[in-house]
């Protein structure tokens, strides 16, 4: 890491809710994107450096650099676009680190649930959002802390809500299937939708599987061969989610397409498209 990009982040991490990781400084890459709704929130350049200032506690922060500021007069969020990992936070000491969940889920597998458990919560309140799902795991298979399906959703919910895809999905789940909330389907497939059109697999076959299952709700044949489409298309480089797909999805293709006429085909082959297109 170079001087510049240490100093760069030393500011950014100190900023609340928002987690630097390597290389984000541009805009090429890594999906930082202007949002000019969120202009109230913004992390804005004080001293005309990298320092950012979060101007609004309750809003997620935004981030730029002086030469984009002074070019648009703009300031730049981050999209959702996958997982960055590994995060950087500041240590007791005031330093720059890297979160490293391996002794956590060394211990996890050895059966040390408490030192696992202590070691994510800890993570997770330092910033590592990926140490939110591990904790949310154990809390909802009861390793080493009574099953809590409340927390669990919590957590879920708070994951979503700070741009993590997984925790969008989570949400759905929680919602589907009545986990530490009433069962509601209709902000199920909201959640599931959201997840989707940022390319996750498992929302793009769930659309998929409850369109076929006349469960999506509002109803919509097109979107729900369209996601099928997708998610065969995305398993394409994972062997585990390749056969997935060809053991499950056929049969919820071939209902779809039983019920829709040419035109409704044409429209899901169409949508497909567009998505696919505009995919992370």
């Amino acid at each position: 890491m170079t001087a510049d990009m240490l100093d760069l982040a030393r500011r950014a991490v100190a900023c609340p809710k928002w987690r630097w990781m390597p290389g984000m400084r541009t805009t090429e890459g890594i999906r930082i994107v202007h949002d000019p709704s969120r202009f109230p929130g913004a992390c804005a350049l004080r001293d005309g450096g990298w320092t950012p200032r979060l101007l609004d506690p309750g809003a997620l922060p935004d981030l730029t650099d002086p030469a984009t500021l002074g070019r648009t007069g703009r300031y730049w969020t981050k999209e959702f676009a996958g997982d960055y990992q590994p995060a950087m936070f500041i240590d007791e000491k005031g330093n720059i680190a890297q979160f490293d969940l391996g002794p956590a889920d060394a211990a996890l597998r050895a059966g040390n649930h408490g030192t696992a458990y202590a070691d994510y919560e800890r993570q997770y309140r330092l910033g590592n959002l990926e140490a939110g799902f591990r904790l949310a795991d154990m809390i909802a298979r009861g390793l080493g802390v009574p099953v809590q399906p409340e927390r669990v959703f919590a957590l879920y919910s708070a994951l979503a809500g700070g741009s993590e895809v997984k925790g969008l999905h989570n949400v759905a789940v929680c919602y589907e299937h009545g986990i530490g909330v009433a069962p509601d389907l209709a902000k199920a497939c909201e959640f599931y939708r959201r997840a989707a059109e940022l390319g996750h697999f498992a929302s793009l076959h769930t659309l998929g599987r409850l369109a076929a299952e006349d469960r999506l709700t509002p109803r919509n044949d097109a979107l729900g061969l369209a996601a099928l489409a997708i998610a065969a298309g995305r398993a394409a480089d994972d062997e585990a989610a390749l056969a997935f797909v060809r053991a499950n999805q056929p049969a919820l293709v071939a209902t779809l397409r039983s019920r829709m006429s040419a035109s409704k085909l044409a429209e899901a082959k169409a949508l497909a498209a567009a998505r696919r297109a505009a995919l992370p």
